[in-house]
């Protein structure tokens, strides 16, 4: 049961880190290495947000159809 907790916990956070991404990239860049964003680097950190996102819906949906 504690693991079913512990994956519950890391894909909330995982789509979170997503969102996050997708609205303001050079804020968490900032906060994950210390550096803002320009450029290309801002596209890149959208589109890997939206790869989290459709990931934890697409996880989310199966184990939806699982119950």
């Amino acid at each position: 049961m504690p693991v079913v907790w512990l994956l519950a916990a890391a894909g909330v956070i995982e789509a979170a880190m997503g969102v996050a991404l997708i609205v303001v990239p050079s804020t968490v860049a900032v906060l994950l290495l210390g550096d803002g964003l320009t450029g290309t680097g801002l596209t890149v950190a959208r589109v890997t947000g939206v790869a989290l996102l459709a990931g934890r819906i697409r996880e989310g949906a199966r184990r939806w159809r699982e119950c």
